[in-house]
């Protein structure tokens, strides 16, 4: 990983490791999403992973996937994209940001843990460029970190985390990343992200674990 207060995607090394160890129960729900993928991956379906990192969520729906499925991810570290390529997974370095962004008609389209490190007045034009790409009865799987309206149960959310990060990190190397992750990372509360994916018929939460959470957003 990346030495105390240099954390960066374009610097980290062993980057699944990382995240497998630094948000609870990250294995768990990477199996619900991939399960509830099924749902939605059809023969010559077109499934996105937006900020897909090194493509490991989309090796692992290659697996059981239909092989005329596409599967495309996008991401813009160049230190990520390509450290886990899968035959039939294609990987896209572009910035999510841009303005003149689009996605191709779609079945699904994958967002775990992305939003919350883009600029916060640019996260509705690309949830607006995923559902006017999604083809209707289409699917967006959407996690994010998010902040806890009342004070007290934030507090014991972020230290329950803590104590969890405890078991494979340093207290040194915790207060180095969040140091770092404070000028990178801008969490939402939960009415905020509701209202950010309010164009869907449904939306419905498919995971959580402490200020963790995942929802299934149909179209």
């Amino acid at each position: 990983m990346a030495t105390p207060g240099e954390f960066s995607f374009d610097t980290i090394q062993n980057f699944d490791s990382h995240i497998e160890l630094s948000i609870p129960n990250y294995v768990n729900l990477r199996e619900s999403v991939l399960r509830v993928a099924t749902h939605f991956i059809t023969e010559n379906a077109l499934v996105y992973d937006l900020g897909c990192s090194t493509g490991v969520l989309l090796a692992k729906i290659r697996l059981n996937a239909p092989s005329t499925a596409r599967l495309v991810g996008i991401d813009r570290s160049d230190n990520l994209l390509g450290k886990s390529l899968s035959a039939g997974v294609t990987l896209i370095n572009d910035d999510l940001t841009r303005e003149d962004l689009t996605l191709d008609p779609c079945e699904l389209c994958l967002s775990l843990f992305t939003l919350q490190f883009l600029p916060i007045d640019v996260r509705k034009r690309l949830i607006d460029t995923v559902y006017d790409a999604l083809k209707p009865g289409g699917a967006l799987i959407v996690a994010e970190k998010q902040y806890i309206d009342d004070g007290y149960i934030q507090d014991l959310f972020t230290f329950s985390h803590y104590d969890m990060k405890l078991e494979h990190f340093t207290a040194e190397e915790i207060l180095e990343k969040q140091l770092s992750l404070r000028r990178i990372m801008r969490p939402q509360s939960e009415e905020q992200n509701r209202q950010l994916l309010g164009r869907f018929r449904s939306v419905t939460p498919i995971w959580q674990f402490l200020q963790f959470k995942a929802w299934l957003c149909i179209k």
